[in-house]
């Protein structure tokens, strides 16, 4: 099968609502600490669609050639979800094994699946009935984006690291430049903090794996090094956000039933 000329149009056009006006309070001042102003406004109606509502309104697609297994476009968009803040993240995964193209898909569930569990959260803080929640909440969210900025700044790290230890630097820019044959550009409607820097890190942790490959490749790194630092990459994403979700599961249930019993209880 030959290339096919890429598809780009969005396969869903979200359209622009009115933001829910809240009150300023703890969720303000952690959209300040994590992005030095709290002039966001968050809405508290960003609700999980239903599957068919899903299916109805919005896909996610992949076409892959079956000669070269070239990604030629993914479009994501979270369907109907009023957001008012709307900021499209396209990054590239590498697609070059079986295994990478695994760990992406999983890694876009996953990711999914994180935002609309903090936004069950967020929405619980919004209510401002419990302080002791919000203020929980609001610690909450605040330390899953420092982990992240944490692998951010590691792996940010490393990527330097191996750009001056391997030679590459001393190479024209032509060499250092990571190009992507078989990737996904993968494009998401998110507007929480958490998911911005989530997915700034997949996407550090895989500009240093497709380091790794071009110093392979082109300088003759040490194959020992090579897989021990590709395989180090993968596992500290992998395991940073497979720990978070199930922490924030863990915590969303937990604070919802408490909210919940507390509810009940005053209205007998």
């Amino acid at each position: 099968m030959g290339r096919r000329k890429r598809n780009t149009k969005p396969l869903l056009v979200l359209k622009d609502q009115e933001p829910v006006q809240t009150d300023t309070g703890l969720l303000e001042q952690f959209y300040q600490t994590t992005h030095g102003r709290a002039d966001r406004q968050v809405d508290s109606s960003m609700l999980r669609p239903s599957l068919a509502h899903v299916e109805s309104a919005g896909r996610w697609e992949v076409e892959i050639d079956e000669d070269a297994y070239a990604v030629r476009g993914v479009r994501i968009y979270l369907p109907n979800v009023a957001t008012p803040s709307r900021a499209y993240y396209p990054f590239p995964v590498h697609l070059d094994t079986a295994h990478g193209q695994r760990l992406a898909m999983r890694w876009l569930n996953q990711m999914m699946d994180m935002h609309y569990t903090l936004n069950s959260l967020e929405r619980l803080y919004l209510k401002k009935t419990y302080e002791d929640l919000s203020q929980a909440i609001s610690s909450a969210l605040q330390q899953f984006v420092g982990r992240y900025q944490n692998a951010i700044l590691v792996l940010s790290q490393e990527r330097t690291q191996l750009l001056e230890q391997s030679g590459l630097k001393s190479l024209n820019g032509h060499a250092q430049k990571i190009s992507f044959t078989h990737s996904i550009d993968f494009v998401a409607a998110l507007s929480a903090p958490q998911d911005r820097y989530l997915i700034r890190a997949i996407s550090i942790m895989d500009q240093l794996i497709a380091l790794y490959d071009r110093a392979y490749l082109i300088v003759d790194l040490p194959q020992e090094r090579y897989v021990q630092g590709t395989e180090n990459a993968y596992r500290m994403v992998d395991s940073l956000m497979a720990e978070c979700l199930r922490q924030a599961r863990t915590q969303s249930k937990q604070w919802l039933a408490d909210a919940d019993s507390r509810s009940g209880a005053g209205s007998i």
